[in-house]
């Protein structure tokens, strides 16, 4: 966790790379504007935060 380590990052896409979370970028940006759309993200989002190293 990167506030556990003392680092501190000012925006989404700093914070995405140094938790090793950048594949959550490619999720956002597939995103369409329909319902539809965002339970794919969120559950993508999730699988994805599941499967991260701790």
């Amino acid at each position: 966790m990167t506030a556990a380590r003392g680092e501190w990052v000012t925006d989404e896409e700093g914070l995405l790379h140094r938790a090793g979370l950048q594949c959550v970028d490619d999720v956002i940006a597939g995103m369409r504007a329909m319902p539809e759309s965002l339970v794919t993200a969120v559950t993508d989002t999730e699988a994805l935060l599941e499967a991260a190293p701790r």
